[in-house]
């Protein structure tokens, strides 16, 4: 019968339709898309870098300015300490209200007159304070100089230095040449430089140039031309300078600084990085002073750094618009040549796997589809020969599960003559007989265990006790066995045929033509670990030799070779990759004249996988 294709309203999202059109996406789509990425990640960190050499060049102009103006103030404490009459100044100053007024009236004219006469020299220089340690008096060159005002206390000028003094070397520890402070006047921000006055080899006095912030702010604006362009200078304890607000600088606040500071790097040169502030990316290039140790930040919003990337973003959407266009026509191209002869082999495989195997595909026009529905109608044509086949092979089978059934019966049987031959003998007292037909029907018995391949240890352990009973029976007091097993791995499972090639080989080999009594030990224990179970086999009879034994390993590390000298181990390698997965298992130590001991461990809790491979 001819089938009809399952018509959809919606693609499943399984459907080969919907896997072509993410093949197509992922073949096309991504490598066009993340080639876009990248060139659009590229042409903005290449506006980024242009940007940071522009910022970072103003920078490091502002920085050589500053520091050179900076340094040249710094160099002006000498002309302070040379002067005679500022050191004696400070060396005979009293306390304000112990001074003596004509001596502290020279003593105070020598101090002021050296720092009015050097604040002069420069227009950076905000005020030069001089302080006594013991007069507890400090001097400013701005102030007008009565003598109420000649002691501050609490001043933060002179805190900033007690942080920065070391008790235990009892000296200021200028850490960086410059500190950021306040004015003893007016509380304005300043940059201070300081320096110790000593005398008998202990500090006795305080001097400072200090810098008016806002004179450095002024000169900020000129690092980035735009209005809406932020510049500022860090020290190492994050104070900042701003640039002076001006029209069109409104918008500079605390916050944005706040937020940008932390993000500098203290331990880096020079860079640049950009971050989220307020639903903007602001464009941030610092450069680090290598003599002051300030951080020089100048930052604009990226949108005024990124000139070309807007467009590249819009040409990049335009392409994936055309992308997504062609990825649909295809689609719908494919649905037509594609879709629907997939379909029309859906639903016959559909009628198939409910059995109908008459179902037939129509013929197709293209070569791939005509084909694959000419050997589809073979394919059912076979299978309903194989079906009837099958049948007929069911019918031998159930013969040869009969035939199976009476072998059973006959096994059986062999046992119960046994049996009965035992009872029969003990009856006429030939103990002797009776206990060895006795053996040899258990030996049976579990050996054919109704079929069954794993058998519990106990029996296996019973069964190889039977077979050394009969042996010992049949060859005498020549030998002795023993069999040693843990409580409780009795009801552990093992195959049957694993244990007893081992002491036919023993028996055979190892105790053959021995001049001496013979001793076999079987012993089941478990490993250190607990989670194996390990099966010894070891005998005193001839061992193998050195050659002997090179032999013996090499055909066990061959799987194809069953040698007669090997055969035994061989097979019982085989079962325990067979049942356990697991190879090379088999371990023999062993020394001419010395005996042989022959192992192999199996994990322990198998039963159920053990009963599945049976």
């Amino acid at each position: 019968m001819n089938t009809k294709p399952v018509r959809r309203r919606f693609l499943p999202v399984n459907s080969v339709i919907v896997r072509f059109a993410a093949v197509m996406l992922i073949v096309l789509a991504l490598p066009f898309s993340i080639v876009l990425i990248f060139t659009t990640d590229r042409l903005s960190r290449m506006e980024k870098e242009s940007a940071n050499r522009f910022l970072s060049g103003n920078l490091r102009t502002l920085s050589s300015a500053l520091d050179e103006a900076l340094a040249n103030l710094e160099r002006l404490h000498v002309f302070i300490f040379m002067d005679k009459e500022f050191l004696n100044g400070i060396k005979r100053l009293a306390p304000y209200n112990s001074r003596e007024e004509y001596g502290d009236y020279f003593n105070t004219n020598g101090i002021k007159n050296r720092i009015n006469n050097v604040a002069i020299t420069s227009n950076y220089i905000h005020s030069i304070y001089a302080y006594s340690f013991t007069a507890r008096r400090i001097f400013s060159s701005k102030v007008n100089w009565d003598a109420a005002f000649n002691h501050f206390y609490g001043a933060p000028w002179l805190d900033t230095y007690r942080e920065n003094f070391s008790q235990d070397s009892g000296r200021f520890l200028r850490t960086i040449p410059w500190y950021f402070t306040r004015d003893i006047t007016d509380g304005r921000s300043i940059l201070a430089s300081y320096r110790e006055v000593w005398a008998n080899n202990q500090p006795i006095g305080l001097v400072s140039i200090n810098v008016d912030t806002a004179e450095i702010a002024r000169k900020l604006r000129a690092v980035n031309p735009r209005k809406t362009g932020y510049t500022c200078i860090i020290d190492n304890r994050g104070n900042i300078i701003r640039e002076a607000e001006t029209a069109g600088t409104e918008d500079v606040d605390g916050a944005l600084f706040s937020f940008m500071v932390p993000k500098i790097p203290e331990d880096s040169g020079q860079g640049f990085f950009n971050f989220p502030y307020r639903g903007k990316e602001i464009f941030v290039s610092y450069y680090t002073s290598p003599y002051s140790g300030f951080r020089f930040a100048a930052a604009a919003p990226l949108d005024q750094i990124r000139t070309s990337t807007p467009v590249m973003t819009r040409l990049i959407m335009l392409f994936f618009l055309l992308l997504v266009l062609l990825i649909i026509v295809t689609m719908l191209l494919a649905r037509y040549y594609f879709w629907t002869p997939v379909r029309a082999l859906f639903a016959g495989m559909r009628q198939v796997e409910e059995g109908n195997f008459s179902a037939r595909l129509p013929p197709d026009s293209s070569y791939e589809f005509g084909y694959i529905n000419d050997n589809f109608n073979r394919m059912t044509d076979n299978i309903r020969k194989l079906i009837e086949e099958n049948y007929a092979s069911k019918l031998v089978s159930k013969e040869a599960q009969l035939k199976n059934i009476q072998n059973q019966l006959n096994e059986h049987f062999l046992y119960n003559t046994l049996d009965s031959i035992h009872w029969l003998a003990r009856k006429e007292n030939a103990r002797q007989v009776s206990d060895m037909v006795f053996s040899l029907a258990n030996f049976y018995r579990i050996s054919l265990s109704s079929g069954r391949d794993v058998i519990p240890v106990r029996e296996a352990a019973e069964m190889i006790r039977n077979y050394l009973f009969i042996q010992q029976f049949r060859i005498g007091d020549a030998i002795s066995y023993a069999i040693d097993c843990e409580e409780d791995l009795a009801e552990e499972e093992i195959p049957k045929g694993l244990i007893q090639p081992l002491v036919e080989n023993a028996l055979t080999h190892g105790l053959k033509s021995l001049d001496r009594p013979g001793k076999v030990r079987v012993c089941f224990a478990k490993t250190g670990d607990g989670r194996a179970m390990r099966v010894l086999v070891e005998d005193n009879g001839r061992g193998f030799g050195a050659e002997k034994l090179r032999q013996v390993r090499e055909q066990l590390e061959k799987t194809e070779s069953y040698q007669d000298q090997s055969f035994a181990l061989k097979t019982i390698q085989s079962q325990l990759r067979l049942y356990y997965n697991v190879t090379n298992a088999v371990h023999i130590e062993t020394a001419p004249e010395a005996g042989a001991r022959i192992w192999f461990e199996v994990p322990l809790n198998t039963k159920t996988s053990l009963a599945g491979t049976a």
